[in-house]
């Protein structure tokens, strides 16, 4: 397993000011970061899954695991009930694309997470670039068939 620390730069771009999302990608240290808007995938099933409403913190966190692959989540206290429904989410969207979607096997409690950064893991090995943006290309390259197929599956529902 490897941690993987997800800016959530879509999800809050459009609540919180530019220098709250940047703010996290200078405080890195050692740690593997990548911008969920080099992964427009994570907006559409997003959406996908709040069937035509805005989506939710289930629907964003449900969307990352499918597109990064996620095994693990980082979760505060007080999302701790949402387990359930993430793999609810994560079922029905499995259905829905018609393909084998990784159902979220485990969770660790955290503080307070800030609401700029999702925390998970995944069995995929990876090597720290010089920048999120490198970082990002990287694992999107790396995760090249996996979003090929996802894009393929949820085309052929529309």
């Amino acid at each position: 397993m490897q941690s993987l620390h997800i800016i959530t730069d879509v999800e809050q771009g459009a609540t919180l000011p530019a220098h709250e999302l940047t703010a996290c990608c200078h405080d890195a240290g050692g740690r593997l970061v990548v911008s969920e808007a080099l992964f427009p995938e994570v907006r559409t099933l997003a959406h996908i899954l709040a069937q035509g409403s805005s989506p939710c913190r289930e629907d964003w966190l449900a969307a990352r695991v499918v597109v990064f692959r996620l095994n693990h989540l980082a979760l505060s206290l007080s999302e701790l009930g949402m387990m359930d429904v993430l793999n609810q989410k994560l079922a029905w969207l499995s259905v829905f694309l018609q393909r084998e979607l990784p159902q979220l096997r485990s969770f660790a409690l955290q503080g307070a997470l800030p609401g700029t950064l999702c925390q998970g893991s995944t069995p995929m090995l990876l090597r720290k670039q010089g920048s999120v943006v490198a970082q990002s290309l990287a694992l999107r390259e790396q995760l090249r068939p996996w979003l090929v197929a996802l894009t393929q599956a949820w085309q052929a529902q529309f």
